[in-house]
């Protein structure tokens, strides 16, 4: 029985057509090939890991004017920070500095790492952003962002003790330019921020939502309640990091686990 190999070969011509990101599996019954890194795995794993796109609308995408750069290079590695992957890291730091908002809401920064990110983006050109309020509803994680905001000499973020339901302020909600969600993956709290928050969001808003992973080994109740919000309401203006790590063919550790680790999702809001 043949194997499946995976492996990275450019394509040029129509060939490179039927693949999405310029990669392809090859087949053999040899030994494994030398010098290259291969999995024995299915086609349909290969499909789904390697070259499914999960946004809905490519041309979106393209037209944002994102760059493989932005997925590589940004935030220095903090080995304490779980939270996200480097990619999403480094992808987080530079759409910020991109976007350039000034009105900023967070839930929940655990201990302050995603929030650091996006303020020393705002930092790096030298914006101080009319608000950026981030909402922790656990007291230990408080004094934890708290500390690590401080450390990291950032003094103009808002941290909010309590639950986010309760505790946001909806009128500067409405205002917001860059949403970041990383709370309860619950579907029973997804669906409640879902009906309050969402459909107080401006256009043109950015949401981005960690955790949200097509992949059904991998979809909690949060991302499952996010994609049905997002087909019952034709919301075709998002995509996920690891898109754009399959657009820019960035091969790495992160790559190979896309779909279970780089579940950032980024929503620009259209009304």
């Amino acid at each position: 029985m043949a194997h499946i190999y995976r492996t990275t070969i450019w394509l040029d011509g129509p060939a490179k057509e039927h693949f999405k990101t310029g990669l392809c599996y090859i087949e053999t019954e040899e030994k494994e090939p030398h010098n290259i890194l291969i999995d024995r795995v299915s086609k349909q794993y290969i499909e789904d890991r390697f070259y499914n796109i999960t946004c809905s609308n490519i041309n979106f995408v393209n037209n944002l004017g994102l760059s493989k750069d932005m997925l590589l290079n940004g935030m220095k590695e903090n080995k304490n920070d779980s939270s996200m992957t480097s990619i999403e890291r480094n992808f987080l730091f530079n759409f910020v500095k991109k976007i350039m908002p000034r009105k900023v809401m967070e839930f929940s920064p655990f201990r302050g790492f995603s929030t650091a990110v996006i303020a020393s983006s705002l930092k790096e050109i030298n914006i101080c952003p009319d608000f950026f309020e981030t909402h922790e509803v656990d007291k230990e994680n408080v004094k934890l962002t708290n500390f690590y905001l401080h450390e990291n000499n950032i003094d103009f973020v808002k941290v909010v003790e309590g639950d986010v339901l309760q505790t946001i302020d909806k009128e500067k909600l409405k205002e917001t330019d860059f949403l970041l969600i990383d709370s309860d993956h619950s579907d029973e709290f997804a669906k409640n921020y879902i009906k309050q928050f969402f459909p107080l969001l401006k256009n043109g808003c950015w949401v981005a939502i960690h955790d949200i992973s097509h992949d059904k080994h991998f979809c909690s109740g949060e991302a499952r309640e996010l994609l049905t919000y997002f087909k019952e309401n034709n919301i075709f203006t998002y995509f996920h990091v690891a898109d754009l790590m399959k657009i820019f063919q960035v091969v790495g550790d992160d790559f190979i686990y896309s779909n279970a680790r780089n579940t950032l999702l980024f929503w620009q809001v259209s009304k």
